[in-house]
């Protein structure tokens, strides 16, 4: 293309220059050669525009290379975006999936959970109905020995005379202990036998064993109770039935404990508790003795206030 342009513009000079001495011998007229002259002017303005042109024309394809670059440089920009909220949308996919999983496996876990508590509420409703039946059958056999001690005992008012005295009981009874140890359930009969017989002090020492050797304690303290609550000790007695009915609220004693309670505050002159234990003991064992022995209070005092 240079060459071309090089050969073009010597053309235009040759043809722009002077005639020579050759050209005037040749018979070519002035008006010939201005005419040459005015077209070879002509082909320099061509020539001129079409160089013109051609820088224009590179700096066009210049900046076009320019702009292609910066498109270019903004299109792998534009790639890397992608890929990063590629990946993103990938990490958030596979967050999701390992959610899911683990919603499923709560879920499961969930469930197994629901049926171990039906199971335990099935195994606590029998537990408590074991519990019903074992407290109908403790009253009966309570009944049983009521009435075995009633007979016991008007038994030993026929033959008090026949009876030994009770130092030499306590002898005998030492005699026993050293020959052969007692096991805690003869312990506590004992220890009953002595209240019986107003043996306060031995069946306060045996009870207090049985307590420290972990031994019908609700009912030892209930003993305990009694023994203060017949020695006019009304605040040791509460002290000694509120152990007991924290330890067992179903025994089969409860109504007295709760009549000797109610007692232990009216002789302490507490009126206002005194009132609560007989109101708590006629809604609670309204068909107990001591229950009736309640009723029967609040009526009076209820035709009285009328």
């Amino acid at each position: 293309m240079i060459r071309r342009y090089i050969t073009f513009f010597s053309l235009v000079l040759f043809l722009n220059a002077e005639p020579s001495a050759f050209e005037l011998q040749s018979g070519a007229t002035k008006n010939d050669i201005s005419n040459l002259q005015l077209s070879s002017r002509s082909l320099q303005g061509i020539a001129t525009d079409l160089q013109n042109r051609l820088k224009n024309t590179e700096q066009i394809q210049e900046g076009l290379k320019t702009l292609l670059e910066s498109q270019n440089f903004k299109i792998k920009k534009i790639d890397d975006s992608f890929i990063v909220l590629q990946n993103a949308i990938n990490g958030l996919q596979n967050q999701f999936e390992s959610t899911n999983e683990k919603t499923k496996e709560q879920n499961q876990d969930i469930e197994v959970l629901k049926a171990q508590l039906l199971a335990q509420q099935e195994e606590i409703k029998k537990i408590q109905y074991s519990i019903q039946e074992i407290n109908k059958v403790m009253t009966e056999n309570n009944n049983s020995i009521i009435q075995q001690l009633a007979l016991m005992s008007q038994f030993l008012e026929k033959n008090q005379n026949n009876l030994p005295t009770l130092s030499e009981e306590k002898n005998e009874t030492k005699k026993e202990e050293n020959l052969t140890p007692k096991t805690n359930k003869q312990k506590f009969s004992d220890a009953k036998s002595f209240v019986r017989k107003k043996d306060f002090s031995s069946a306060e020492e045996i009870l207090n064993e049985l307590i420290q050797e972990k031994y019908k304690i609700a009912e030892c303290y209930y003993i305990l109770g009694d023994i203060a609550y017949r020695k006019k000790e009304y605040k040791s007695a509460l002290d000694l039935y509120k152990k007991s009915a924290t330890l067992d609220e179903n025994a089969s004693y409860m109504s007295a404990l709760l009549w000797r309670t109610a007692w232990s505050f009216k002789y302490l002159k507490d009126e206002k508790n005194y009132q609560n234990f007989i109101d708590l003991l006629a809604r609670t064992y309204p068909d107990s003795e001591q229950g009736k022995k309640a009723i029967d209070i609040i009526n009076k005092s209820n035709n009285k206030e009328k």
